[in-house]
């Protein structure tokens, strides 16, 4: 299949957005094995609610979270935490992922 068929005939798929760009495949073979690894869990960089180029990532929220002043301490468990437990900082944490896509 030529490259440009490939892309046609594939770019609408879901699955297709999380490959790495600019990828071809040599068999059906690798191309099941990649659509198999895409449509697992996406990592950190891709579960934004728009895929791949969604800005909004576990990994990026979490980032912007710790930046925060003050909230790098709260995890770490220094004092002024307000007796706050890991679990109810993850917690929020979770909260803010999930209203972000």
């Amino acid at each position: 299949m030529h490259a440009e068929c490939f892309v046609k005939k594939f770019s609408k798929k879901e699955w297709f957005r999380m490959v790495e760009p600019n990828t071809i495949f040599c068999s059906k073979k690798c191309l099941d094995k990649a659509k198999r690894a895409a449509r697992a869990q996406p990592g950190w960089l891709f579960d934004g609610a728009k895929g791949r180029d969604d800005p909004n990532n576990s990994e990026r929220i979490l980032l912007d979270w710790l930046l925060v002043p003050g909230n790098y301490a709260s995890w770490k468990g220094c004092t002024g935490n307000n007796g706050k437990r890991k679990k109810d900082i993850a917690l929020r944490i979770a909260k803010v992922m999930n209203n972000l896509g």
